[in-house]
């Protein structure tokens, strides 16, 4: 497969030759992700995407055009939130590849919220992105036809799908896409047969489905923010779609208490992760 990589034209295009390294970043779900670097060039991050979820196999298709909204949110975002979006530097539909700017010395906030400036930066900067972003791609502020234009453009069903089945289907059934520790077993069980739960969810999941309020991330979570001394960067868009405007603020706020609740289990101090969510909602 890498070999296969190299001889993609996009990268050959950005690097002039074929002398570049690519070595494979992280543990993405969705996409190939690697770190593109050539001697005296800037390194970038290339993305690739497979027709199928990787994790899962053929039997999960997914779009590869998924490169493709990913690559037009930048473009969009970068006009509405100009310094928390990476750069887009190319995007080649048929070699279903995407190159971004590469953020050097950038963490995971999920890995390095004690480390990070302050709660405060990171609660204004998380705001002023959904702020900005969701304000901005409603009706609010966009009349009925550009609207309507933007719920076209980014019809992006694939991977809406695949966040519905991944949120609001799969885990409240025997399927082998969720994973838990054995101890877990009966809880796991218990959420499965929970009529009043299940009511609130199927409740969630027929909002999720109809309402198309603003243009949103998709995935946003502690795992899709890098930050970089005083730089927050929001990055991972493929999933974005138009949908409800408070996806994207409770995925946050949930992958906030996941990461609370592992740490918490481990013995970790992490009142920091409470006070983020907290001062975030607030905002």
């Amino acid at each position: 497969m890498s070999d296969d990589l190299h001889r993609i034209p996009v990268l050959h295009r950005h690097f002039g030759d074929i002398e570049f390294s690519l070595n494979k970043l992280g543990n993405s779900r969705i996409n190939d992700v690697y770190l593109a670097s050539k001697t005296a060039h800037k390194s970038i991050i290339f993305k690739h995407a497979p027709a199928f979820f990787p994790a899962l196999g053929n039997n999960f298709p997914l779009s590869p055009l998924r490169l493709k909204f990913e690559a037009d949110a930048l473009k969009l975002f970068s006009r509405l939130v100009p310094n928390l979006v990476p750069k887009l530097i190319n995007y080649d539909q048929q070699g279903s590849a995407l190159l971004i700017e590469y953020i050097e010395n950038a963490q995971l906030l999920s890995d390095t919220l004690a480390q990070t400036p302050s709660i405060e930066f990171l609660a204004n900067k998380l705001s002023d992105f959904l702020a900005n972003t969701l304000f901005f791609t409603s009706n609010f502020a966009m009349n009925y036809v550009d609207k309507s234009k933007l719920e076209s453009d980014y019809d992006n069903y694939s991977l809406r799908q695949f966040t519905d089945d991944t949120i609001f289907t799969l885990p409240y059934q025997n399927h082998s896409a969720n994973q838990h520790n054995q101890q877990d077993s009966e809880l796991a069980k218990l959420l499965c047969t929970d009529r009043d739960l299940l009511h609130q969810v199927a409740r969630m999941q027929y909002i999720f489905t109809t309402h198309k309020e603003a243009l949103l991330h998709g995935n946003f979570s502690s795992s899709s923010v890098l930050i970089s001394n005083d730089r927050l960067t929001v990055f991972d868009l493929q999933c974005v779609f138009v949908g409800p405007m408070g996806f994207d603020l409770g995925t946050m706020i949930a992958s906030l208490l996941l990461n609370f609740s592992s740490k918490k289990m481990q013995h970790i101090e992490c009142d920091d992760m409470l006070d983020l969510m907290i001062k975030f909602y607030t905002q």
